[in-house]
């Protein structure tokens, strides 16, 4: 992948815009309705990343940010036109503490797409889904006390997840959606053999630490598509909700 020596360079060559190059927080690429997001490390709150927050539309001083109504109207195309949003690590540093203005130092140019969850002080963006793993479930779930939520140390913190737990998940509850049934297996053969997303009940970023997790009653296996209805315009929306929406659709027989 070419690497770009300024962030100006590597918005072009997504083909997005900006209203103001020097201000913006967020790109948007019309034609392939793709909206883009720094997401700076020091607002990384676990596995999620604040990309904007409620208290950012003015700065210290209690001036505007000139960012911020762009990134509400970017946000609004995610969540009403069905845009998808991208995002990048970037790293930065205090200039002025008195109006709480910041310097990007530097910033990776791997997207990774996710979806946004509302909170309560502003807009966060999870990953789509879980990776995959080929390690070997457990032989016994029940002799392991699964845990997740340490913080590993980088510039701030990410919420670890456990590959062990989502394995065992697998054993336990299957590969199949237990939302719609599709296996990925069924449909693509030996390339989706053993793929599918594992879904916490319970949202894992809400955790404030490590913390037990049980395969068989707090994670599930769903499609990539169920997973994104259920967390869809930042909701948790119950396995059951999802279920009974799909069955809805469904024609009556006469």
């Amino acid at each position: 992948m070419k690497k770009f020596s300024s962030r100006k360079k590597f918005r072009e060559s997504l083909g997005a815009t900006c209203q103001n190059t020097q201000w913006s927080w967020s790109w948007v690429n019309h034609k392939n309705k793709k909206i883009f997001f720094g997401a700076s490390d020091v607002h990384e709150k676990g596995d999620a990343q604040l990309t904007l927050g409620f208290n950012w539309k003015h700065n210290l001083k209690g001036r505007a940010n000139p960012g911020y109504p762009e990134a509400i109207r970017n946000i609004e195309l995610v969540q009403r036109e069905n845009y998808r949003l991208y995002t990048f690590r970037q790293f930065q540093e205090a200039m002025d503490e008195e109006t709480g203005r910041v310097r990007i130092t530097n910033f990776e140019q791997d997207l990774e797409q996710r979806f946004l969850i509302k909170k309560d002080d502003g807009w966060y963006a999870f990953a789509v889904g879980d990776f995959d793993t080929k390690e070997n479930s457990l032989k016994s779930s029940e002799e392991v006390v699964y845990l997740e939520g340490s913080r590993v140390p980088i510039s701030s913190s990410r919420i670890e997840r456990n590959s062990r737990a989502r394995a065992a998940c697998l054993e336990l509850h299957g590969t199949r959606c237990c939302i719609c049934s599709f296996d990925f297996e069924e449909t693509y053969g030996e390339l989706g053999s053993a793929f599918i997303h594992v879904h916490h009940l319970k949202l894992i970023s809400d955790s404030e630490g490590p913390h037990k997790v049980c395969p068989e009653t707090d994670l599930r296996p769903v499609c990539p598509n169920c997973h994104a209805m259920i967390h869809r315009n930042g909701e948790n929306r119950p396995l059951e909700a999802i279920r009974s929406l799909i069955a809805s659709q469904k024609p009556v027989p006469q």
